[in-house]
């Protein structure tokens, strides 16, 4: 859900070149039409309603109404950020339940070539996955649990990245659905990268049975990556080649 308010910027890797979109990330080009490439050439931190005014003078009849779809469809596809005011995601949220509309929070693009901002844009997710895990946790006996759920997911992706390494990537936030986005590889590479994200948790559960017994119901969460190996999860049919 896009609003008028909400700042609009190209996403990390995304650039305007002579009317034609370049991501270097997935080494695309994309041609541009009028609307697009005006909108994407004032796209450096103004808001929805300041495009909009862009685009009335370019002639547009409703230039905000323009603006937000022409936004949610460059979002979706990965090339703008759209940050929404403080405390905005989580009321609009409130308000869509209310009155049982959907809501769809806008996709983030984090540069992910380097290794300390991946873990900064994980570190939210990780943050809010170990609160909505505590209640559980607490129930079950060991806090920690919920320590593992949140932080299970963050190593996860952090190992996406990390075998990715010298390859073009960004992070992508859809919610609490964190991925890499990265450009094909080659099948060793694939298997590798896919490999990787599961094989991160459950390496961590492995010591954490071998040398800290005590901790030992915290394991499970990060053992269930493990599961991500099998053809039933995305990640296991990328090894195997499948997808």
């Amino acid at each position: 859900m896009i609003e008028p308010g909400d700042r609009v910027e190209l996403a990390p890797g995304v650039f305007l070149e002579a009317g034609t979109i370049v991501d270097r990330v997935l080494g695309a080009r994309i041609p541009a039409n009028a609307t697009a490439a005006l909108l994407l050439a004032h796209a450096n931190g103004r808001t929805v309603a300041e495009l909009g005014d862009v685009l009335v003078r370019a002639g547009a009849q409703d230039g905000v109404r323009d603006a937000r779809i022409f936004c949610a469809r460059l979002n979706r596809r990965l090339l703008v950020n759209v940050q929404a005011p403080r405390g905005a995601p989580l009321r609009r949220r409130l308000a869509a339940a209310r009155f049982g509309v959907r809501s769809r929070v806008p996709l983030r693009r984090v540069d992910g070539n380097a290794t300390l901002k991946v873990v900064r844009g994980l570190a939210p997710v990780g943050f809010v996955l170990t609160l909505v895990a505590l209640p559980f946790a607490v129930l079950a006996g060991s806090w920690w649990i919920a320590v593992s759920v949140g932080g299970g997911v963050v190593l996860h992706e952090l190992a996406h990245s990390i075998a990715l390494y010298g390859v073009p990537r960004a992070l992508v936030l859809d919610g609490l659905r964190p991925s890499v986005l990265h450009p094909r590889v080659g099948t060793v590479r694939t298997v590798v990268v896919g490999a990787a994200g599961p094989l991160g948790p459950s390496l961590v559960a492995l010591l954490l049975v071998v040398f800290a017994r005590s901790a030992g119901p915290a394991s499970a969460p990060l053992a269930a990556h493990a599961l991500g190996l099998t053809v039933l999860a995305p990640d296991g049919r990328n090894a195997c080649g499948l997808s």
